[in-house]
């Protein structure tokens, strides 16, 4: 679900149209401020999670896998 968002909302994607899990997306320049907003309210729309400042930090949206883990431990 994070993964499509990424690729059809977001518009990132590898030559296969898929993104690895674990793929530092940060590193990779993939991702900036604007795109960690939107990720972030997708995030929140679609789990019904409410995400704090405190959880807007680079490891939290550095890959798929921080995603889901941040919206998972917040269950």
């Amino acid at each position: 679900m994070i993964e499509r968002f990424l690729v059809e909302e977001l518009e990132i994607d590898n030559a296969d149209g898929h993104i690895d899990p674990g793929q530092d997306l940060l590193a990779a320049g993939l991702l900036d401020s604007m795109s960690i907003t939107q990720i972030v309210v997708f995030l929140e729309d679609q789990f019904g999670t409410d995400i704090k400042d405190e959880d807007l930090i680079a490891e939290n949206f550095s890959s798929i896998d921080a995603m889901a883990a941040l919206v998972g431990g917040k269950g």
